[in-house]
């Protein structure tokens, strides 16, 4: 005789009851129906940022031929045994993107039912994994690359759940003297990937040791910048200064903790160099460079705040050059009629008076700043718009980077005619290499001046008949 768990009458035992409970169902995994299918598939709720209502958590593969497959796909891949009764691949299903070839590859050497159970599996993948393989592509036939720092601890502060510190890893000998390097026995235990934030893309993530190399610092690009030799001597004489002694109290405030940094204030027309002035620096002082437009830290008031604290926290934990670009909603005059934007000035000038590394702000609208910025920022920078020599060292510098130019000294002074700015300049040199490298033949002032019309008016640029491809690209490129 069988005795089931019934209602309960008391809560100090349980009350047996023959009767078999009738709000029992059968797991739905557990069904001969879901048992019959090669792959389960879990989907649950989206939460956080997803972009979905349901997300897919889990695959259960269930089919036998398709396990095979998979244990010839992940042979010697770590963690994954396709023997089990039970085999769950987790998301994000990494596994399946480092062997994604391999898994197409097997599914044109099977049977006819191996095949569609491969196929079943790729097809459901394929949603999950589609635009990570784009990108990623994407990447590769590019050739993109993005400056790092490696700094797990930093990580650990900002990304992960708390957790406890522990003492960094040593090695010893078989005679007990500490060692500082691991013989390959010991390396070949370590994890192939390491923590990461990219610059550029603003993200932790894990990057695979083998793809990580020496920064190569432009040594050139300080001494090419367009700005008087007695500012740019100044500016690095500051940034210099500063990184070296930022945390000296020799430079601190009367309230410590205060007046620690150094801020400069570019000023100027779009196109003069202020971007490129701290980007140069970067480069000079060898420094990462942290760079954060307004539109990237929110709107309101407290996501501005958190979103500053942690770049402030990254931009002085790693001694990084922080330019905070188009910086004008943060600076701009208060008043009477707008508490919103009263709030964030006022948040940004009590952050800004507390932050100990070296931070550029460019702004194109110095007229409506307010008054309480002026003593928090250490140095102005004026930036005037190119006069001819200006635009013909600019022309110059970008030429000299072309591999096959032949534009003369004459031809320059020509061209520096035109009053336009840095970025336009750059623009049209990218736009006459462009056409150049489509007629297969060297950089010359035709195509400069093709370039010039074409970006002046891309509908009917003087009667010059471009490919439309040239045009396409130019148009992707933003050049006109």
């Amino acid at each position: 005789m069988t005795l089931y768990e019934g209602p309960r009458k008391c809560h100090c035992c349980i009350n047996w009851v023959e009767e078999y409970p009738e709000d029992i169902k059968e797991a739905a995994e557990e069904t001969s129906d879901a048992k019959s299918h090669a792959i389960l598939c879990r989907v649950k709720k989206s939460h956080g940022k997803a972009r979905k209502p349901l997300e897919l958590d889990s695959i259960v593969i269930q089919s036998p031929l398709l396990k095979s497959t998979l244990g010839d796909v992940f042979a010697n891949y770590p963690g994954i045994t396709t023997t089990l009764k039970e085999v769950t691949f987790n998301e994000p299903f990494w596994e399946f993107f480092y062997r994604w070839d391999a898994l197409t590859e097997a599914q044109e050497h099977q049977g006819t039912d191996a095949q569609e159970h491969t196929r079943l599996l790729l097809d459901t993948l394929s949603n999950q994994l589609g635009d990570v393989h784009r990108v990623a592509q994407d990447l590769l036939q590019n050739n993109i690359n993005e400056r790092i720092v490696i700094d797990a601890e930093t990580c650990a502060k900002h990304a992960l759940s708390p957790s406890d510190s522990l003492d960094p890893i040593t090695g010893y000998d078989d005679g007990l003297q500490r060692v500082e390097d691991f013989p390959d026995r010991i390396l070949i235990l370590c994890s192939p990937t390491v923590i990461a934030y990219g610059l550029k893309c603003k993200e932790w993530g894990r990057v695979d040791v083998s793809g990580i190399s020496d920064i190569v610092w432009n040594k050139d690009a300080f001494s090419s910048l367009v700005l008087a030799a007695e500012t740019k001597r100044l500016v690095a004489s500051f940034v210099r200064t500063q990184m070296a002694h930022s945390r000296s109290p020799d430079f601190d405030d009367i309230i410590e903790g205060k007046g620690q940094g150094m801020v400069f204030l570019l000023t100027g027309e779009p196109g003069v160099g202020k971007t490129l002035t701290a980007e140069t620096v970067a480069e000079e002082m060898r420094t990462p460079l942290y760079t954060v437009s307004a539109g990237e830290l929110g709107i309101s008031c407290n996501e501005v705040e958190k979103e500053l604290t942690k770049i402030l926290d990254l931009a002085c934990q790693w001694n990084a050059i922080l330019l905070l670009d188009e910086s004008d909603v943060f600076l701009e005059q208060r008043d009477s009629q707008n508490l919103q934007r009263n709030q964030l000035v006022s948040v940004f000038l009590r952050m800004l008076e507390y932050y100990r590394g070296t931070m550029f702000l460019t702004t194109n609208r110095l007229s409506v700043f307010d008054v309480a910025f002026q003593s928090r920022i250490h140095l102005t920078l004026h930036y005037p718009e190119l006069d001819h020599a200006s635009r013909r060292n600019v022309w110059a510098l970008l030429l000299q980077r072309v591999r096959n130019s032949s534009v003369s000294s004459e031809e320059l002074d020509a061209v520096a005619q035109e009053p336009m700015n840095g970025r336009q300049i750059k623009n049209a040199v990218k736009a006459a290499q462009l056409i150049a490298a489509d007629e297969g033949t060297a950089l010359t002032l035709n195509h400069i001046n093709v370039a010039l019309r074409v970006m002046r008016n891309p509908e009917n640029p003087r009667g010059i008949r471009l490919p439309r491809v040239i045009l396409n690209v130019l148009a992707y490129f933003g050049l006109f």
